[in-house]
């Protein structure tokens, strides 16, 4: 049996929703186009109808401990873990979120090559997909990030890519971050 705890999940929304003026100063909130901004607001309207958006975010809180534990129990057990984060639901930003959700599966104990391991082999293996993707060998899908440094020292090398190969094209950390503030300004520009 496969498991997606997808931890963040259960964190984003109700952390926004806690205090949606501090989510929406979030230097990721830059990155959320208008319509997505417009939809996240109302949800939060919504939300706020229905329930006390602090105590919300208190018992996600509390609740998390409990699914960091059920998540390294499954790894002790030795059942397959595969990384996702629901990108679409409110203060979730697609690849930010995955970085998200590396962190807190190494924050429920798991050996950071068995996370990584997660989140491309054994994606792969899921898939019955091993010779396509998921390794770095002649003839899979050359999809990569060179990194400066061991991401088993550091997680957090992540976040911060030399540069990414993906569908065989070579796109470096200056153009990446260059088109990071061409989404921005995009979103920030008015309609």
């Amino acid at each position: 049996m496969w498991n997606t705890a997808t931890l963040v999940t259960w964190l984003a929304a109700e952390r926004g929703f806690a205090d949606i003026d501090a989510a929406e100063r979030a230097p990721l909130y830059r990155f959320a186009t208008p319509r997505l901004r417009r939809h996240w607001r109302d949800l939060y309207e919504q939300a706020r109808q229905a329930h006390d958006p602090a105590l919300a975010w208190a018992l996600a809180q509390r609740g998390h401990a409990a699914r960091l534990a059920m998540v390294k129990a499954l790894h002790d057990a030795g059942a397959g873990l595969l990384i996702g984060t629901d990108a679409t639901q409110p203060f979730l930003y697609p690849g930010f979120s995955l970085q998200d959700e590396l962190a807190f599966h190494r924050d429920a104990g798991i050996p950071v090559r068995d996370v990584l391991r997660a989140a491309t082999a054994d994606a792969a293996r899921f898939l019955h997909e091993e010779q396509e993707f998921g390794v770095i060998a002649v003839g899979a899908r050359a999809d990569l990030l060179l990194l400066d440094d061991d991401p088993e020292g550091d997680l957090e090398t992540l976040r911060t890519p030399a540069g990414v190969m993906a569908a065989g094209r070579w796109t470096d950390a200056a153009t990446l971050r260059r088109r990071l503030d061409d989404v921005a300004a995009r979103n920030a520009a008015p309609p």
